[in-house]
């Protein structure tokens, strides 16, 4: 829901948002010209250092910024690419949605590279979308104050407890005892997990509860051997911020092993959704024949086959077969979805019953090596998205599970052979749980080779992963018959 000024009227706090200095400027704007509603009316992007970063680096008061600051942290999607923008001051800059930054590119006086901390999607007075994010600090600051610049001691455990953020910050607080013998024990037992432990369908809660063992039992060595963790035994938010470093270095050490034995006990399940996937896209050929099929809005799919938003679904399945954890996974979701919506043209916010279908549809974008590890990257999310989520990411793990299961049951309504309908009815849409407010990071990529290998699925090539053996040649399924696949 939102109001017709362009603020984001939502039932959560928007965080640093709602008091944002670098907002309210835009607002009242520099010699009281407003910059905020003429680039709300024309879906641009923007970008508000946070507080602390204006104060903490620059020592710079609010009414110090100045209308080339405000223009360079306002921008447009580049004719070029899908992932440079263009600020108002002509320079350009590049999201890396790896990692969750911002690196400047052209036209700035200093290199450049910011973390997005956090990212909403904002509704205009025509109830269209844009995207405002907070960045960890400025891009450009007034000329006079870029010597001013403030040294910030980054290895200073104490403050990285009180503020991480970002999965950069939390990486840095281990770094900080990189030789420790506490991590090389945590390393060692995440080997020894690797080694030996055999996931089985019907006990992912027990690798689960393995996993937060090995997350917990390293987050007590750290603590009981470094006194630079000492105030974690008595300020529970310390102990928190630890804890998510720990937990994010265990599970992305983890990544490729945990697919590996994922793909081999959700098998089934993955060959039946890949060949959903071939199917829909052979007997919907059109996105408004697919939008039709999916239950979405005949005006928003006819815009979800244009080409920017084809490049945003492949962009996001990429992403999500390469994020390392969970968090990651949901994040990058979440931030294609915005990006989605702020480039399409609607007649007021979009709800549940059109975000579910139009996320249905980006992923039938994704390419087939892509397409053939969805299912795999859905369990990972589903049994070890371990530790505090980033704000939405609960809603946004329900939206994923239930867009694969619209993929499965839409394609089941079709023959197989002829392509025609068969008459099952419209499954009830699935009621996802509202968004949920948690302390937000962004994660790095990582990750151990594997091995790919190609299987045939209704006469179309897929590929999933094997580690540590050779491919092994599988039978051709020239035709699959409807099936329900349960997850």
């Amino acid at each position: 829901m939102t109001d017709t000024q362009g603020h984001k009227a939502d039932t959560k706090p928007m965080g640093d948002v709602e008091g944002n200095v670098f907002m309210s400027v835009l607002k009242t704007g520099k010699n009281k010209r407003d910059y905020y509603h003429p680039a709300a009316d024309n879906r641009h992007s923007i970008f508000l250092p946070s507080n602390s970063s204006l104060v903490d680096l620059y020592n710079l008061p609010k009414k110090k910024i100045d209308s080339g600051m405000l223009k360079d942290h306002i921008m447009k999607q580049s004719s070029r690419t899908t992932t440079q923008l263009v600020t108002l001051s002509n320079k350009v800059v590049e999201i890396n949605e790896s990692d969750q930054s911002i690196q400047t590119v052209s036209g700035w006086p200093v290199p450049r590279t910011v973390s997005i901390l956090d990212e909403e999607t904002f509704y205009n007075e025509k109830l269209e979308a844009f995207a405002v994010y907070i960045i960890s600090e400025p891009l450009s600051v007034p000329k006079k104050f870029i010597a001013k610049r403030r040294a910030v001691e980054s290895s200073s455990v104490a403050k990285l407890l009180d503020g991480a953020r970002s999965i950069a910050d939390l990486m840095l607080l281990l770094q900080h005892e990189a030789n420790n013998k506490a991590l090389e024990a945590i390393t060692a037992d995440v080997f020894r997990f690797k080694q030996g432990y055999i996931l089985l369908r019907e006990n992912m809660s027990g690798a689960r509860q393995s996993v937060e063992g090995v997350i917990d039992q390293g987050l007590q060595r750290l603590v009981a051997d470094n006194k630079v963790y000492t105030t974690c035994l008595t300020q529970p938010k310390h102990l928190g911020t630890l804890h998510r470093a720990v937990a994010h270095f265990v599970v992305e050490s983890l990544q490729a092993a945990l697919y590996t034995s994922l793909y081999n006990v959700f098998r089934e399940e993955q060959d039946a959704y890949s060949a959903s996937c071939v199917r829909l896209q052979v007997v919907c050929p059109t996105p408004l024949e697919l939008g039709a099929a999916l239950g979405l809005d005949a005006s928003i799919a006819s815009q979800a086959g244009t080409p920017q938003v084809k490049s945003i679904a492949a962009s996001m399945s990429e992403a999500i077969v390469a994020a390392p954890t969970p968090h990651e996974v949901l994040s990058v979701i979440k931030h294609h979805v915005d990006r989605t919506l702020s480039s399409l043209t609607t007649s007021g916010p979009m709800v549940t019953d059109d975000i579910l279908p139009l996320v249905a549809m980006l992923l039938l974008e994704a390419s087939p090596r892509d397409r053939a590890l969805m299912v795999v990257v859905l369990q990972f999310c589903r049994h070890f998205l371990i530790g505090d989520a980033a704000p939405e990411h609960e809603y946004y793990l329900s939206t994923f599970e239930a867009a694969v299961k619209q993929i499965l049951h839409t394609a089941g309504k079709f023959d197989p052979v002829a392509g025609e309908r068969v008459g099952i009815p419209h499954p009830p849409r699935a009621a996802l749980p509202p968004a949920q407010t948690h302390p937000t990071h962004t994660v790095s990529m990582a990750g151990l080779p594997v091995v790919r290998e190609v299987m045939a699925v209704d006469g179309h090539q897929a590929q999933g992963v094997r580690q540590g053996s050779p491919p092994r040649p599988r039978p051709v399924r020239k035709k699959l018959p409807p099936r329900t696949i349960v997850m």
